[in-house]
């Protein structure tokens, strides 16, 4: 299909397709227009499961945009793609009624809030990738409903701090994205309710501070990334019941000093990365209790 300088939906797409692939710089996606028209063709092609809508010039999501589009009409979509538009503002009921939905994907656009309940009927999705926008917090309520969700993108923005609080509902939640942030602690308690979180990355921030606690309710965590930070002390118990840790990356930040057991109850621990820091000296069993170290 020739997509370039596409004004209208073509009225051929196949009741076959699977697949709608709809890149295009030069549309502009007007809500009441051809958005609003594709929608309704797709209506009466319920084999359409995976909408492309990436590159495009779309800046604002209304209510009630994709309701055609909704498990209630007989098509379930699964994938929606909406990168690299110009979104700015999402309307509260936006996603409304995409129960199927299964991956959103609206990274490099230029999305400054998540509101309350702005994906609260996503009970369904599993991937959600926002990376690449310009948050600066972590809103409370932004991420309620997505119980689903496996994996949630947050790399690429301005987010200074973790709050306690607004993860705390994703309990099915297995890789967390917050790298090229500009966080600069982890407060204690802060991934509480994150109990099935594998993949932790924390890594090119400003991270100086790593509170008592901050990685509680992580238990079953494998790989925690928090290289090209700016730590320069470790405190006491600060991995403390990190007992499924595999990997451990503290390179590029500005440690000193290993106290002797601070890597104490880490004993599945195979990969850890401290080059890049400024240790002159190791005291004697700093490393006590990494039983199953392969690389150092």
């Amino acid at each position: 299909m020739d997509r370039q300088g596409l004004t209208e939906v073509p009225g051929n797409i196949s009741a076959h397709c699977t697949t709608l692939d709809l890149q295009d710089p030069n549309i502009h996606f007007d809500p009441h227009g051809i958005l609003s028209d594709l929608c309704t063709v797709l209506y009466f092609k319920h084999n359409c499961k995976s909408l492309d809508l990436s590159f495009n010039s779309i800046a604002h999501l209304p209510s009630g945009i994709f309701s055609h589009l909704t498990q209630d009409t007989g098509l379930d979509l699964t994938e929606l793609d909406l990168s690299f538009n110009e979104i700015s503002v999402i309307d509260e009921n936006a996603f409304h009624g995409l129960s199927s939905l299964q991956t959103l994907v609206l990274d490099k656009n230029q999305i400054s809030k998540i509101s309350n309940g702005t994906f609260a009927s996503l009970n369904n999705l599993h991937n959600l990738i926002l990376q690449g926008n310009n948050l600066t917090h972590i809103s409370a309520g932004g991420f309620t409903g997505l119980s689903s969700l496996n994996e949630l993108r947050l790399n690429e923005n301005q987010i200074s701090e973790i709050p306690d609080g607004p993860l705390s509902g994703l309990s099915n939640l297995q890789t967390l994205w917050l790298s090229t942030n500009q966080i600069s602690e982890i407060p204690s308690g802060a991934l509480t309710g994150l109990s099935k979180l594998l993949v932790l990355l924390l890594d090119n921030n400003q991270i100086s501070d790593i509170q008592d606690g901050a990685f509680s309710g992580v238990s079953n965590l494998t790989a925690l990334l928090l290289w090209s930070n700016k730590i320069s002390e470790i405190p006491d118990g600060a991995f403390m019941g990190l007992d499924n840790l595999f990997r451990l990356d503290l390179s590029s930040n500005r440690i000193s000093d290993i106290p002797q057991g601070i890597f104490t109850g880490l004993s599945n621990l195979q990969n850890l990365a401290m080059g890049w820091n400024k240790m002159s000296d190791l005291r004697d069993r700093a490393f006590t209790g990494l039983t199953n170290l392969q690389e150092l």
